[in-house]
């Protein structure tokens, strides 16, 4: 069983250990490839906020100044329309 595992777990470190190989070969392929523009496109770029925009909570109105339009009570059904 341990010679099993240990076969399983070195056939996944060599098959990792190529990737790694295949990903730095392509990172240095990709600016001769594309050009030195386009690996910019893949660099992080830092974004900073233009606006510092705080909206409060709007006031709710009290109930009875709402009585008024009782007269559209029912008029939609709240368990078919998204609310």
């Amino acid at each position: 069983m341990q010679g099993i595992a240990h076969k399983l777990w070195y056939d996944l470190q060599e098959t990792a250990e190529i990737r790694r190989a295949i990903v730095r070969e392509t990172k240095l392929d990709f600016p001769v490839v594309h050009g030195a523009e386009a690996e910019r496109a893949y660099q992080k770029q830092i974004i900073t906020p233009r606006a510092n925009l705080k909206f409060a909570f709007p006031k709710l109105k009290y109930y009875e100044a709402l009585q008024h339009l009782s007269y559209l009570r029912g008029t939609l059904d709240l368990d078919n329309v998204v609310v």
